[in-house]
């Protein structure tokens, strides 16, 4: 899914799943 793609891309630039978790929500809200 959409989702799983942006969250391995942004785990490989270092930062962590809660990290990327809110990233995504800031995104899609």
């Amino acid at each position: 899914s959409e989702y799983n793609i942006f969250l391995g891309k942004c785990m490989k630039t270092g930062k962590n799943m809660k990290a990327c978790v809110k990233e995504w929500k800031l995104e899609k809200s």
